[in-house]
């Protein structure tokens, strides 16, 4: 597996990870954080959509072989070059500060 297909996976797999996290469980119960009220339902919505639709056009992008990107925020990393590992090619952005899932941006 080259490079570019390995952060194409990590990147895929980190999508899973975020559609994990917001999918409803199977108890009926939603699987993210609890909105309190129907506005910051619609607000949350809204941005987990735009978050995807994102990570979307990342993947498709890289697929298409258009530059290198960063591993947590998938910003464009001019004249970076990835590593064995596409998770520790991070911008600098991201490597000041840590990062979980849960933690808005």
């Amino acid at each position: 597996m080259n490079e570019r297909q390995m952060a194409l996976e990590a990147l895929r797999y980190d999508l899973r990870e975020r559609l994990r996290h917001y999918r409803p469980e199977r108890s009926g119960t939603p699987g993210g954080p609890q909105p309190a009220t129907e506005d910051d339902m619609t607000r949350h919505l809204a941005r987990t959509r735009q978050e995807l639709e994102r990570v979307e056009r990342t993947l498709l992008r890289i697929a298409s072989g258009e530059g290198e990107y960063c591993a947590r925020c998938m910003m464009t990393l001019d004249g970076w070059q990835l590593t064995a590992d596409p998770c520790t090619t991070l911008c600098a952005h991201c490597q000041a500060q840590p990062w979980h899932h849960d933690s808005p941006r």
